[in-house]
C-alpha cells in the first residue's frame, strides 16, 4: 500500500481509473508463474466484469508492479501463462518497477516500461539486462532506465525517478496509439 496507493492516486490525477491489487507471494518469492497470474486473472477478470460501473474500457489498459509485482505481471504478459491462458484482453503496456522476472525474457509479448534501481539488494542488473533484451530483442517496445534510488522508490519524489509516472504515461499513450 505504501507504494501503490500515492501511484494509483497519481494516475487518478491524470485522469486514469487505477486499482490497487492484493496477490499472493510464496516463500521462494514468485517462482510459481500459475499462482501469480491466476491472482492477477481475477483481478483483471472482476475488473472487466464490472467495467462499466468502474467506467473503464478493459482494452489496452496499463498494468504495472512493483519488485514482487513486477513478477506477478510477467508472469500475466506471458501468454502461456497469462493473459491469452485465461483468454484475457492483453495490456496494453506494462511497468516493470524494481521487479521483473527473468524467466519470460522470452515470451513477454507486452510493451514493457521498466525502472531499476541501482545497487537494488533484492535484484541484480543482470536480471533487469537480460529481461530487457529478451523483450527488445524481438522488437517488442521498451522504456528501460537505471536510476539511482532505493528500493522501494514509489513516485520516486527527490530521487532520480521522480517523473516516472508521466514517462510510464507517455510510453503507455505510445504504444496504444492515442496521443494525449
Amino acid at each position: 500500500p505504501m507504494e501503490s496507493l500515492p501511484v494509483a492516486a497519481a494516475f487518478n490525477d491524470l485522469g486514469y481509473t487505477a486499482f490497487c491489487l492484493t496477490y499472493r507471494i510464496s516463500e521462494d518469492f514468485g517462482d510459481k508463474p500459475e499462482t501469480l497470474a491466476e491472482d492477477v486473472y481475477k483481478a483483471v477478470s472482476f475488473i472487466t466484469e464490472h467495467a462499466d460501473e468502474f467506467n473503464v474500457d478493459p482494452s489496452n489498459y496499463l498494468i504495472g508492479g512493483f519488485s514482487a509485482g513486477g513478477m506477478a505481471i510477467a508472469a500475466w504478459c506471458n501468454p502461456e501463462t497469462g493473459y491469452q491462458k485465461y483468454n484475457s484482453e492483453k495490456p496494453g503496456a506494462a511497468c516493470f518497477i524494481y521487479g521483473v522476472n527473468e524467466l519470460y525474457k522470452d515470451t513477454i509479448d507486452v510493451p514493457s516500461f521498466i525502472r531499476y534501481c541501482i545497487d537494488d539488494v533484492h535484484f541484480g542488473v543482470e536480471s533487469f539486462d537480460n529481461f530487457e533484451s529478451g523483450i527488445a530483442d524481438r522488437n517488442i517496445s521498451t522504456d528501460y532506465k537505471k536510476v539511482d534510488c532505493p528500493h522501494g522508490f514509489g513516485l520516486g519524489t527527490g530521487t532520480e525517478a521522480e517523473g516516472w509516472v508521466n514517462e510510464a504515461e507517455v510510453f503507455w499513450m505510445e504504444q496504444i496509439g492515442f496521443c494525449k
